[in-house]
């Protein structure tokens, strides 16, 4: 015979009749001291994204501006160590820390690290690529594209208690609760 593994929880997911609710239930959450949420609506709703704790991640920002400065840094020092010391010449009787001929490499190398960093920052916060989301297999996923507004609280918050969060959606007025499985 063969098990079955039992599937855990992956998230809750609320429905939401509409986006004044979804917004007001959003606030619930976060009051609980909740982060992970993922809000899925048929249409743009102005002001979410200011109650989805994720929403307002920086993260990429500083990561990019971070990649630049490492760029900046390597493309400058590496112009210096190789025209003072791998191969110094004597071009014109220019001296061989001519720091203004490295400003365009040095630029353009932070421009490049910081794209890459921001790329790859996005990617791997963003837990791309994700091939497959367990809430596409739940019956609420299409009627988020069509009428309906859904918040997922996902089970791997520190925070997150199944029957309090549970409760907490119904009180702040979700139409239904739904447990994702992974």
């Amino acid at each position: 015979m063969s098990e079955r593994r039992a599937s855990s929880l992956y998230a809750l997911a609320a429905e939401f009749a509409s986006p004044g609710a979804l917004i007001e239930g959003t606030r619930a959450m976060a009051g609980l001291g909740l982060r992970r949420m993922e809000a899925y609506t048929p249409t743009e709703i102005e002001g979410l994204d200011d109650v989805l704790p994720e929403a307002s991640d920086h993260r990429v920002g500083w990561i990019a501006f971070g990649g630049g400065v490492a760029g900046a840094v390597i493309g400058f020092g590496f112009q210096m160590w190789v025209n003072m010391m791998a191969y110094p010449m004597n071009v014109g009787g220019r001296p061989f820390f001519s720091w203004p001929a490295f400003l365009p490499v040095t630029f353009e190398m932070a421009v490049l690290c910081a794209s890459l960093s921001a790329f790859l920052a996005f990617f791997v916060l963003c837990r791309l690529p994700r091939l497959n989301h367990p809430f596409f297999e739940s019956a609420l996923a299409e009627r988020a594209s069509q009428d309906r507004y859904i918040l997922l609280v996902e089970a791997d918050d520190p925070r997150f208690k199944a029957t309090e969060v549970g409760d907490g959606l119904r009180e702040a007025g979700a139409l239904s609760v739904e447990e994702v499985r992974v």
